[in-house]
């Protein structure tokens, strides 16, 4: 039996204070395909980049707040 791991998947989250400068940079001139978008309460953003094993999260501050109060809490 094998006790070696594999990583599956890899979740990178990035802050982004300029979040369409950002987006432009990973999606357009990096070619990072986009695999979801979604947008919030307090004008939260966020959008999903496909890296292969990994995806690149684009975050605005809100979006980054809202994250930390459901995954984290107080």
């Amino acid at each position: 039996m094998s006790t070696e791991r594999t990583v599956r998947q890899l979740r990178l989250v990035v802050e982004a204070d300029d979040y369409e400068a950002a987006v432009t940079f990973f999606r357009d001139a990096l070619g990072l395909p986009e695999q979801a978008a979604f947008s919030g309460a307090d004008d939260a953003r966020v959008v999903i980049l496909d890296a292969g094993r990994a995806t690149l999260e684009i975050a605005n501050p809100a979006q980054k707040r809202m994250i930390d109060e459901v995954e984290v809490g107080r």
